[in-house]
């Protein structure tokens, strides 16, 4: 995904305009990764690398979580863009109520 979606610069874009982004290298931060693995394994029964988190503003708590996206249409899964595009809306209307 590095090189697929994050090096691409629509996506780039996309995820700047939307979103704060932060990656985590989960060889440096262990701890950070086991917790959010943790979390997308208990609410999908598997984590894995690359992960994808969207997490909330005000105390990180996961609000969606994922494994990996493309950054092309394949096999009707949804484009990391396309995800994009879909969590952030949600994700502001929530942020709105609270």
């Amino acid at each position: 995904m590095a090189h697929e979606s994050f090096e691409d610069g629509a996506t780039a874009q996309l995820m700047n305009e939307l979103f704060v982004n932060i990656k985590v290298d989960r060889e440096e931060r262990p701890a950070i990764d086991k917790i959010y693995q943790s979390s997308v394994s208990t609410a999908y029964w598997s984590g894995g690398w690359p992960l994808t988190m969207f997490l909330m503003s005000d105390d990180h708590a996961p609000f969606f979580a994922s494994t990996y996206f493309r950054n092309t249409l394949r096999y009707n899964i949804p484009t990391f863009q396309d995800v994009s595009r879909g969590v952030a809306p949600t994700f502001n209307n929530k942020m709105a109520h609270c």
